[in-house]
């Protein structure tokens, strides 16, 4: 009951700040920018964590599904963040490298769907996210926004 209360308030969080960050069109200033990348970076997060390991091979299609669900709210919510002056190549950089790791889990759910071997399928990824990750840790280790990092 209590993992309910947190992911409801996560979302609940994750929508409010979008909807701040919509508000007016308005680029961000460092200090803001980082305060609502983090708000929805740490709510991506919280429903990762909430995500079982998959167990088996017949689970890995619904585990990969979880991850989507958690992280595609989270690419989009950073897009709509208003960036501008030197912060903005390094935050798109950012930006683009999670959404291109969500990218990489919808082919490898894809590749599950046709049945591709989960073994093959999960190595395929785990090559794919790694450079990605990194790129984006990168960014927002730059940025000084910790919370957007895969840790």
């Amino acid at each position: 009951m209590r993992r309910v209360d947190r992911a409801g308030l996560a979302s609940v969080l994750a929508t409010a700040t979008l909807l701040l960050a919509g508000c007016g069109g308005a680029s961000l200033s460092l200090i803001q920018l980082r305060s609502r990348a983090s708000a929805i970076c740490t709510a991506a997060d919280r429903k990762l964590q909430a995500i079982p390991p998959p167990g088996s091979a017949s689970n890995a299609g619904r585990f990969l599904s979880r991850g989507i669900g958690a992280l595609a709210p989270e690419v989009r919510g950073l897009k709509a963040l208003q960036v501008s002056g030197d912060a903005r190549g390094v935050y798109t950089t950012g930006v683009r490298s999670v959404s291109a790791e969500v990218n990489a889990l919808r082919a490898a759910a894809r590749g599950l769907a046709r049945a591709e071997s989960t073994v093959s399928a999960f190595n395929s990824l785990q090559t794919r996210l790694g450079p990605l990750q990194k790129q984006a840790d990168q960014a927002w280790q730059a940025l000084g926004i910790p919370a957007c990092t895969t840790h």
